[in-house]
């Protein structure tokens, strides 16, 4: 959830903008990396509390070294975009499954296999993470500077906050079973159930999700064609 709408669409305003700078994206790469920052220090920090309302003390360790992944998410973030906004998905399709297979392939079933438990999913996403951003900024490398207006920031702002609060609504619908049952049933059915739920949902999930990638990009560079944007609307409505 934090990773979806935590970054306040900053990457998701840099796809859709019709002109974008080479300031917008310097000043989308701090911003994106300060928000990880101050996401890692918030989630770090809670984790007691949070621990706290699942009544699972364990997670307190797991959720502060799972906050080291925000900041390598954050610094990919404007690179991934980038590779979006460029209908570059050949290289976007390598970076994303390479890290997946390495994250959750390699490292999370090798360290189950060998018994350490939950913290095969921790070490999964983290790693995961840090060759996403790896592979990322080979792709599109970023350089760290402070060189953009305050206008380049409520530009992006602007438009990524829409993003934000769209999918936090819509992540929010999807995914609030999972408090109810959590608190409920605890850990091992919560485990359960959303496997389960995740299995069922799975075509639906990455067709949305190739649909959210691919029109996602390619409308926003036919803004100012309307009509064609209202028949390409019309016709994905239909699949």
């Amino acid at each position: 959830f934090i990773e979806r709408v935590g970054f306040l669409g900053i990457g998701q305003a840099l796809v859709q903008r019709e002109r974008v700078t080479p300031s917008h994206i310097r000043c989308g790469f701090v911003l994106c990396l300060a928000l990880g920052w101050i996401l890692f220090s918030i989630f770090f920090f809670s984790a007691p509390w949070i621990a706290l309302f699942f009544e699972e003390p364990a997670l307190v360790p797991v959720l502060r070294i799972i906050a080291f992944s925000f900041v390598f998410a954050s610094a990919a973030e404007v690179s991934l975009c980038m590779l979006q906004r460029e209908l570059r998905f050949k290289q976007l399709l390598v970076v994303t499954n390479l890290a997946y297979l390495i994250g959750n392939g390699l490292v999370g079933i090798t360290l189950a296999y060998f018994g350490y438990s939950y913290w095969a999913l921790v070490s999964a996403i983290v790693v995961g993470r840090m060759i996403r951003l790896v592979l990322a900024l080979r792709a599109v490398p970023q350089a760290l500077s402070l060189d953009f207006s305050r206008s380049d920031a409520k530009d992006l702002l602007g438009i990524g906050i829409g993003f934000s609060l769209g999918r936090m609504t819509n992540y929010c619908a999807l995914v609030g079973d999972n408090f109810v049952v959590g608190k409920l049933l605890g850990a091992q059915a919560l485990g359960l159930y959303t496997r389960a739920y995740q299995l069922m949902t799975a075509p639906a999930t990455y067709f949305g999700q190739v649909l959210e990638k691919v029109l996602f990009a390619a409308l926003s560079q036919r803004q100012n064609e309307p009509e064609k944007i209202a028949k390409y609307y019309v016709y994905g409505i239909e699949m």
